[in-house]
């Protein structure tokens, strides 16, 4: 193995190169991202996954987003739906990836292929005889993206994105090295509860992120007034999301850090179920 796979396998016991691929989120990101602000002119720099953090993103009105994982196989996820989201249409879109009749029709995207790179090629055709090569999703992702929703926030996605993304392939450990510019917002969505499977308290994992993580990318990556979303807690009952987040108030009080990062957990209702509720938790660069 090269060193730079060993670098791409050292921090996450989870997340590998190479491994089925997120086609759509599993996180009510239109919900949390929607109480972050108004991110008008805002950069934005996101983990790849299926590229909804980045598309809901633009569609709230991002300036810019850069994107980075550990697996590479999600900058060809990435290009397919920008591709896709670019030249299809709203119903051909949603038939390619929902329909029970023309799921991963390949006549749907006969019209956008010749756009495709020959590794993207490649991929789907081989998808076509493997079927193993994307991770499984909901249809309840319909609910955690505007744009699947919604027709008119597609259209809109649809003239607001670029022709292509910027994608880098690095682990979480290496992402401030490996990136150069200033961001308004960073969204790493939950990688922190994968890096430390030893560790048994929210403290311990937000600690050790915090110093391996957080830090760094506050100091050379986040502009002052900037946010970053450091984690996430899925489908939580009323009752659990209060006892939870008694538990992370208390610990995230505890993890030792610089002036100025201040750290803050938000409870976002789930669209789907009025019973359950998710958790975000955030770092704020005040200075």
């Amino acid at each position: 193995m090269s060193e730079d796979k060993k670098l791409l396998h050292s921090s996450s016991s989870f997340y590998k190169d190479k491994e089925p691929a997120f086609v759509f989120t599993n996180e009510n990101v239109a919900a949390y991202l929607s109480r972050i602000g108004n991110l008008s002119g805002k950069s934005v720099l996101s983990v790849a996954a299926s590229g909804d953090h980045a598309f809901q993103a633009y569609s709230y009105g991002a300036s810019y987003v850069d994107t980075f994982d550990i697996n590479s196989d999600q900058a060809l996820i990435l290009e397919l739906k920008t591709k896709m989201i670019r030249g299809l249409s709203y119903d051909n879109f949603m038939d390619y990836f929902f329909s029970p009749t023309d799921i991963f029709n390949p006549k749907i995207i006969n019209g956008v292929f010749h756009s495709l790179s020959r590794s993207l090629q490649l991929y789907i055709l081989k998808n076509y005889m493997t079927k193993n090569m994307f991770r499984d999703y909901s249809k309840k992702t319909v609910e955690w993206v505007s744009y699947l929703h919604d027709r008119h926030m597609f259209d809109m996605l649809k003239n607001k994105l670029p022709a292509s993304l910027n994608f880098v392939h690095t682990d979480i450990s290496g992402l401030s090295a490996s990136m150069n510019k200033k961001y308004d917002l960073i969204l790493l969505s939950n990688i922190c509860q994968a890096m430390y499977p030893d560790k048994y308290s929210y403290y311990e994992i937000y600690t050790q992120f915090y110093n391996n993580v957080l830090r760094p990318l506050a100091d050379k990556n986040l502009n002052p007034g900037g946010m970053i979303c450091f984690d996430y807690i899925f489908s939580l009952s009323k009752a659990e999301n209060v006892v939870l987040g008694n538990i992370l108030s208390g610990d995230i009080l505890r993890v030792p850090r610089c002036p100025g990062h201040d750290m803050a957990i938000r409870q976002i209702p789930s669209v789907v179920d009025s019973a359950i509720s998710d958790i975000v938790v955030t770092m704020s660069k005040t200075r």
